[in-house]
């Protein structure tokens, strides 16, 4: 299991592109407050020209404080680490237990799809679907979602919290639920990983046809 960052990371350094075989990549080191580097691989490119683009958008995005960390990481991975690590030391056991279920419930939702891809429409998905369930509280599941991804936002796992806007739980259910078998919606048109943020999430959610 995946170790989470407890904040936001401070300083950054990217190193000079490489071959690796008939890729193209570099490597971006995240340094934390306490002094920890993290290491992530950018993707692999085709040319050098494509490989300087990606770097200077992430050199860019590393700047401004808008950099994804670890934009592969799926829902199930986050939700299970932030659950272990967030949660199990702040606690009683019941209240762990319970976070336990609700947790359960949103990674069996959507386990597979990558967190930082996470929508507004897949938070209305969820909900939609705890209503239905005897065992979960929804109310419950929409307070984890609304502080899980709080710290995900906080600690640059995600580009924006879609469970913050408190008009979307007081009209959830309104909303449409095309969204329950759609896990693998989740990269572009040429098959890559969608890496950024911002314009491109919302170009996700407008390709679905959601509409707010």
């Amino acid at each position: 299991m995946k170790k989470l960052l407890q904040d936001r990371y401070c300083n950054f350094a990217v190193t000079e592109i490489v071959q690796k075989g008939e890729a193209y990549s570099y490597e971006i080191h995240l340094i934390c407050k306490d002094g920890d580097r993290v290491q992530f691989s950018s993707p692999p490119c085709k040319s050098v020209e494509e490989a300087e683009r990606f770097r200077e958008n992430h050199i860019e995005a590393l700047e401004n404080r808008s950099y994804i960390i670890d934009p592969d990481m799926r829902v199930k991975e986050f939700f299970e680490a932030w659950l272990l690590e967030i949660v199990k030391p702040r606690a009683s056991q019941a209240v762990y237990c319970a976070y336990e279920t609700a947790i359960q419930y949103i990674v069996k939702r959507y386990g597979r799809l990558r967190l930082s891809l996470m929508s507004e429409a897949h938070i209305v998905s969820i909900l939609k679907g705890a209503v239905k369930c005897p065992m979960i509280e929804s109310e419950f599941v929409a307070e984890v979602l609304r502080k899980a991804l709080k710290f995900a936002k906080r600690v640059g796992y995600i580009p924006y919290n879609p469970a913050k806007d408190e008009q979307l739980f007081a009209s959830w259910f309104l909303a449409d639920d095309r969204l329950s078998g759609l896990e693998d919606m989740e990269t572009s048109g040429e098959g890559r990983p969608i890496w950024d943020y911002g314009i491109m999430v919302n170009e996700y959610i407008k390709e679905l046809g959601v509409d707010f």
